[in-house]
């Protein structure tokens, strides 16, 4: 007999080598997926071109307005000049910011938290009140515009002249998760941090003027008001905002005394022309800014392409393989890409889409960066989020591996992007029903968290510990459970208070643990505070909403209270239908069956569990049937963050 010869074991530099070639040829094959039919569109996709045909025409009509109120525009050119010379540092590194212009706290340090804004704001208000009130007065008197004598109460109302009125507004304080989340979007990157301390937009308020002498007078006692230091300054109209609107925002630089405290506070003056103000408010074109502000965020430069883009998608009424391909050829510019994956991705949940956007991205970033750099670790990521969604989860897997070492190799074991790799290694391994695995990855991410400072204070440390949680739930470990969403609901409440969606969140998982313990009444009082919230906070159609309602379902069936359960069910279970989540609608059906079999209303009960068992055969043949409870919580997370 001829023994055979054993081939030779590859060193480890070639099996790595040989391991990142298999994942390369995984992410190839995976771009050239064919996207879908404009038949076949996910319910998501279709609101999405209705919303973009809508958007198209009020940009259309809002520059059109624009030329009619200002022909020559007077306004666009108008020079407008900043006493900060630019808040970024010169000579220095990128997101290297002037110290002098971060806000202050009530004490003339830098905020830190947004309740040291908060704080200092308050105080500031009145001065900013008074500093703007003076400078309309100023414009009024100038421009022989008596504004309290036109618009209050002077002269008769047949003798009012519309074109002449001058409004002020004073807003209320910016909402504080509303400040935290774009401090977290725009700011987490600047120098020195936290991203809070750049928030200028608490204290605002807004001029409208009728025109555009007025408003150049504005400017002129602005610049020469030496109560008033101009921090920051926008031109939109001669730089229109992506729904086409135009306006002049100004940060200003205030001094607040108030006998007991003296700082600094920087506040914003936006400077309307009312005919523009009001036709955005008759298009409702906020809608439209809040649907695509995340495709269009830090866009400033590239505004017009990416508008071009959306024209491009919108000019058909339909997205398909064609339109696809055509997206796809425009060009080699990675952000775009990058912004196109993350619509396709993220919003519309077409990933197959979003595979072929990721793909091109990769092959450029590999070929421009090297296998070795981190933002090809970050290609590698965001594939294995979309591969993760698909229920491909070994693959998944395998490209956060390779995303780890990369990483690992460039920044050390610390850095704060391998805390979310680690993250996202536990949410997929939790998946697999590796529960142990994934609280070890889980503990990774949190060890790291608590030793990185972050910019955003301790709230991925709360997100971690959330996730924590979860997992041992599943694993019946109630007590370790409870108290990982207590220490992450007292993290969120210092940050937000209670009055945030992500606190209610945790409220309704703390009833879910009192639930399983079978403290029935304080589980339906954790229910009902998280709906009270939820229903402020994300409306009442919002997936969070119909979790809620399962919950407290569930209390109500273990009372005996069986025909307010159903109620409650039901209720979830048309939520569910709307937002397409096949899962959490099966798993509701086989709620409403079991109770309707409780009353001996068996032939009621079968179409439910009918058409339970038919998803769950769907879901299977396409891969993607886990955990119900795991499930349940991902697609609640997915859903927020989805742009509606």
């Amino acid at each position: 007999d001829v023994k055979e010869e054993e081939a030779p074991e590859l060193d480890p530099a070639e099996q790595a080598k040989k391991r990142r070639a298999h994942l390369v040829s995984l992410i190839l094959d995976a771009s050239k997926t064919r996207a879908s039919s404009s038949s076949k569109l996910r319910p998501e996709t279709k609101t999405f071109l209705h919303t973009l045909s809508r958007y198209l025409d009020c940009r259309k009509k809002m520059d059109a307005k624009y030329l009619e109120v200002d022909e020559l525009q007077v306004i666009a050119n108008f020079p407008i000049e900043v006493d900060s010379n630019g808040i970024q540092a010169s000579g220095g590194k990128e997101g290297l910011f002037k110290p002098f212009y971060q806000q202050q706290t009530v004490h003339s340090a830098a905020a830190t938290t947004v309740k040291d804004l908060y704080e200092a704001a308050k105080i500031a208000r009145p001065t900013y009140q008074n500093v703007v009130t003076a400078l309309v007065d100023r414009v009024c008197e100038i421009t022989d515009t008596d504004r309290q004598h036109i618009e209050v109460e002077f002269a008769p109302l047949d003798k009012i002249d519309p074109d002449s009125v001058v409004d002020i507004e004073f807003a209320p304080l910016k909402g504080k998760e509303r400040a935290l989340e774009k401090a977290t979007d725009d700011y987490s990157k600047r120098s020195p941090g936290p991203g809070v301390s750049w928030l200028y937009d608490i204290v605002r308020g807004s001029i409208k003027f009728a025109s555009e002498q007025q408003i150049a007078k504005c400017l002129e006692l602005m610049h020469d008001d030496p109560a008033i230091h101009i921090v920051k300054a926008k031109n939109r109209f001669a730089k229109p905002t992506l729904t086409g609107y135009r306006d002049i925002n100004m940060c200003i630089q205030i001094d607040v005394v108030d006998g007991e405290h003296s700082f600094k506070h920087i506040c914003e003056v936006q400077i309307h022309h009312k005919d523009i103000k009001s036709l955005t408010k008759s298009l409702h074109s906020h809608e439209f800014y809040e649907y695509f502000r995340k495709f269009f965020a830090g866009a400033t430069d590239s505004l017009k392409d990416r508008l071009e883009d959306l024209q491009m998608i919108g000019e058909g009424g339909v997205l398909d393989d064609d339109v696809l391909k055509k997206l796809l050829e425009k060009g080699t510019d990675e952000d775009r890409l990058q912004r196109l994956g993350r619509l396709f991705r993220d919003q519309l949940c077409e990933y197959n889409w979003a595979l072929r956007a990721y793909g091109k991205l990769f092959e450029l970033q590999m070929e421009k960066h090297g296998q070795e750099s981190p933002v090809v670790a970050d290609s590698y990521k965001d594939i294995a989020i979309v591969l993760n969604e698909q229920g491909r989860l070994t693959e998944a897997f395998e490209l956060l591996q390779a995303s780890l070492e990369i990483q690992t190799n460039a920044f050390g074991n610390t850095h704060i992007s391998i805390a979310d790799t680690h993250r996202r290694m536990a949410m997929v391994v939790t998946q697999q029903g590796k529960l142990d695995e994934a609280l070890g990855f889980f503990t990774k991410a949190l060890a790291i968290e608590e030793e990185v400072p972050q910019e955003h204070g301790s709230l991925p440390k709360a997100d971690t510990l959330n996730y924590i949680a979860n997992v041992l739930v599943q694993q019946n470990k109630l007590e370790d459970a409870m108290k990982a969403y207590s220490e992450s609901l007292s993290i969120k409440l210092t940050n937000f208070g209670n009055e945030h969606w992500s606190v209610a969140d945790t409220y309704q998982n703390l009833g879910t643990v009192f639930f399983l313990q079978g403290n029935l009444d304080e589980a339906m009082a954790k229910y009902k505070f998280a709906l009270e919230t939820f229903e402020r906070k994300v409306g009442e159609e919002h997936a969070m909403i119909a979790t809620t309602f399962r919950g407290m379902a569930n209390v109500l069936k273990q009372q005996g209270d069986l025909d307010d359960a159903i109620d409650l069910y039901q209720k979830s279970l048309e939520i569910f239908r709307k937002k397409n989540n096949r899962s959490l609608v099966a798993g509701t059906c086989r709620d409403i069956a079991d109770v309707l079999d409780a009353l001996g209303k068996d032939e009621e009960a079968s179409p439910f569990r009918e058409e339970a068992a038919n998803i769950d055969k769907a879901l299977v043949l396409e891969g993607t049937l886990m955990n119900n409870m795991m499930r349940s919580i991902l697609e609640d997370t997915r859903i927020y963050k989805r742009s509606f």
